[in-house]
């Protein structure tokens, strides 16, 4: 009677001595295996869970001791085929080459040649039946290869073989009922390490990337709340009122006695005005332009101090330009030649040279 059918197949045969019973006891790891459901003529299934990190999926592992394709349900449900050969006899190889044309209408995914050891010398050539495995699209497997032979360097770069190869080629494969894990935690023994490494470094990169773009925006909060704050200080009547006064009521266009009493008594308002303007900007830079001049009189005896506060105020030239910027055309230009000619004095700069410079040059 025939069983249950899983339209996930792995159909398995052999060219040689060894069954395909014995590659299923070495899929499964273990020296028995349960009994086989019979699905039709001499094709028997067993049953295989595939369990990884990845993924979970039930297939069936199935076996034949003849060339056939089953019948037409059977042939659209196999994903894979594995075939075994004796690399020692060329007959072996011929038998497997045997199987091209029931292929052609199984039309497997997944086509995997193996053999116990594929040797250049003895029996088969080992390029000639990497030349068939290319021309036909199929994966040569040894289960028990040289490491002195032709690809010796794959050793070096951490390949997987043997019958842990053949379990990774069938993990790799992405069939139709398998179900992805939400948390992988579980590595299977059979894919390489190397593999589960570079997953592993992508993830971690990820959560590091993840945590900079976390970091930088936390940053670009932090810069936004001190310009917020810088321009709240900024809009503050009473700073306002600091650096920039009311420069008085406009002249009149007539020239009366009256007229000219009150230009006077502006201009003595605009003086007291430029006054507190230079003074207020120079309460924000942390020292009095008068201590410039102070220090360009004294020259060299200026004390270690004194230079200190020369050489921090020569650093915030940036910062007086953007408070300058603050003011009016007039008090700017004023105080812009103050700094000015208190840096040339400052630095032994020849007085002949700023001698009759006034407000209005």
């Amino acid at each position: 009677m025939s069983g249950v059918r899983c339209p996930y197949q792995v159909l398995i045969a052999s060219c040689g001595a060894l069954s395909p019973l014995e590659i299923i006891k070495q899929l499964y790891q273990a020296d028995t295996i349960p009994g086989g459901t019979h699905l039709l003529e001499t094709i028997y299934a067993y049953p295989w869970s595939i369990d990884n990190k990845y993924y979970t999926a039930e297939i069936q592992l199935c076996t034949t001791d003849y060339k056939t394709i089953g019948d037409a349900q059977f042939a659209e449900d196999v994903d894979a085929f594995i075939v075994y050969f004796d690399s020692q006899q060329v007959k072996s190889f011929s038998n497997a080459k045997g199987w091209l044309p029931f292929l052609d209408l199984l039309k497997p995914e997944i086509k995997l040649l193996v053999c116990d050891r594929s040797s250049t010398v003895e029996g088969v050539g080992r390029s000639k039946v990497l030349d068939w495995c290319i021309d036909n699209s199929f994966e040569l497997i040894e289960l028990d290869p040289e490491q002195d032979s032709d690809n010796e360097d794959d050793f070096d770069f951490g390949e997987t073989t043997g019958i842990k190869r053949l379990v990774q080629a069938l993990h790799a494969h992405t069939w139709s009922n398998l179900q992805l894990r939400e948390s992988p935690i579980i590595k299977s023994p059979f894919f390489s390490d190397t593999k589960y490494e570079q997953l592993e470094n992508e993830q971690s990169q990820s959560d590091t990337d993840q945590k900079q773009s976390e970091t930088d925006k936390k940053q670009s909060q932090t810069d936004q709340n001190e310009s917020t704050t810088v321009d709240e200080a900024e809009s503050d009547p009473k700073v306002n009122s600091d650096l920039d006064p009311d420069p008085g009521p406009s002249p009149s266009c007539c020239h009366s006695d009256s007229d000219q009493v009150d230009k006077t008594q502006d201009d003595a308002n605009n003086k007291d005005n430029l006054k507190s303007q230079t003074s207020a900007i120079d309460n924000l830079l942390g020292v009095d332009v008068g201590q410039l001049n102070m220090m360009a009189d004294k020259g060299e005896d200026c004390s270690e101090q004194e230079i200190e506060t020369f050489e921090r105020l020569f650093s915030q030239i940036k910062v007086m330009k953007e408070k300058a910027d603050n003011l009016p055309n007039s008090e700017r230009k004023h105080y812009a030649e103050q700094v000015a000619i208190s840096f040339w004095k400052a630095m032994g700069g020849d007085d002949s040279e700023v001698t009759g410079l006034s407000d209005s040059d």
